[in-house]
């Protein structure tokens, strides 16, 4: 536990660290990013590369089944996309 005069110091430190660099201090006062968003970031590039594959294979043998999977595929992912934004927003 800080004494009350080294939570002033710290409290100083922090005002001081927001007015030289208030980017880096938002960036930082939000905290890592958790291991679950990072899975989720990474799952909806996969599916997201998937899609495309599926609608460029899809064009090049002329398979209207594979492209429109790739479509569903890349709606989805832009539909996770918008929610997981809408939701970090304050």
């Amino acid at each position: 536990m800080l004494s009350r005069h080294e939570q002033q110091q710290l409290a100083e430190i922090e005002r001081q660290f927001t007015a030289s660099d208030p980017a880096l201090a938002g960036l930082l006062s939000k905290g890592p990013s958790s291991v679950r968003t990072r899975r989720r970031k990474l799952a909806v590039l996969a599916v997201s590369l998937l899609g495309a594959l599926l609608i460029l294979l899809g064009a090049a043998v002329a398979a209207f089944s594979l492209i429109f999977f790739g479509v569903v595929a890349l709606l989805t992912c832009a539909g996770v996309h918008v929610w997981n934004h809408r939701a970090d927003e304050p």
